[in-house]
């Protein structure tokens, strides 16, 4: 089985099969999917609001380094950014 490279292959790797991640729905307001990311967890939810529209947090827990956590956060700004600018077309 091959590695998973950066951010959306780590996404796409956690629907595989034989350990395909889910999302978890807790009510209309609230989702979140857990799956690993190069031996650290990673948990993205999204919350609806109250008037429409949502937003969307991703925690990167148990990295192995601590010069990882800006490197992520610099490729989850860029991920949430080209969200942003597909679904407000």
């Amino acid at each position: 089985m091959t590695r998973p490279h950066g951010l959306a292959g780590a996404l796409n790797a956690a629907f595989e099969v034989p350990k395909a991640r889910k999302v978890t729905i807790k009510d209309s307001s609230y989702a979140r999917l857990r799956y690993p990311w190069d031996g650290a967890a990673v948990e993205i939810r999204i919350y609806g609001k109250p008037k429409g529209g949502s937003s969307i947090v991703a925690d990167n827990k148990d990295l192995p380094e601590a010069g990882l956590v800006e490197k992520r956060r610099m490729l989850w700004r860029a991920a949430f950014e080209s969200l942003q600018g597909h679904l407000s077309r």
